[in-house]
């Protein structure tokens, strides 16, 4: 999906970051609105980002104003959001108590490097500490650090001859959304036949 996302270095202003998160909403929307035909259960979407991104995901469900795009009327609820060099956008929460409930309701996942300079990594475990202030379950609020990494530790290894981050963190990101998701004993989509458990893996 697309949203609108202004070229600011630093901090971007909030009215930015609500108009992104409108967009995203919208996208959520328009799936559970077309669920049939795309074959998507509109209980079982989370949210994925990297950067930018990965601040609507974790923010989308602590703003409860939608915006004025399509598909009013449906749902823009996600069951849980992973993020990669993200971080919950603590000036659209200024409203108070329902919005926190509401943002540590919403398992959230971020994979993090301890030298992001792009989004400092400090937001990580601010973001970390906040929800379990607003009581998330540690389960449901999870940070999986990349030593030496920076924006965006995916790809790229913090030192030579080491293993990628996302081979690492691959399992525990797929284990945490087949937990959050409901998935365990599911049908996989893609493998007829066999079914998705616990760890994320196949069986």
């Amino acid at each position: 999906m697309d949203y609108r996302l202004e070229g600011v270095q630093g901090l971007p202003p909030t009215s930015s970051v609500r108009d992104a998160v409108f967009d995203a909403k919208a996208a959520v929307r328009f799936l559970v609105r077309h669920a049939a035909s795309y074959g998507v259960d509109p209980d079982r979407i989370a949210a994925w980002g990297t950067s930018a991104g990965a601040i609507i995901a974790a923010t989308m469900n602590s703003v409860p104003e939608e915006g004025h795009s399509g598909s009013s009327g449906y749902s823009s609820n996600v069951t849980a959001s992973v993020g990669i060099s993200g971080t919950l956008w603590p000036f659209l929460l200024a409203g108070g108590g329902d919005r926190r409930e509401q943002a540590a309701s919403t398992p959230w996942l971020d994979v993090h490097g301890d030298r992001d300079l792009l989004v400092p990594s400090f937001l990580a475990p601010m973001t970390y500490l906040f929800r379990r202030a607003w009581g998330a379950p540690a389960a449901a609020n999870r940070l999986l650090w990349v030593p030496g990494g920076g924006h965006e530790p995916w790809t790229q290894p913090a030192r030579p001859g080491e293993q990628e981050p996302r081979a690492l963190m691959r399992p525990h990101i797929q284990a945490f959304l087949v937990q959050w998701l409901g998935l365990a004993g599911k049908s996989c989509p893609w493998h007829a036949g066999r079914q998705i458990r616990g760890g994320g893996l196949l069986h």
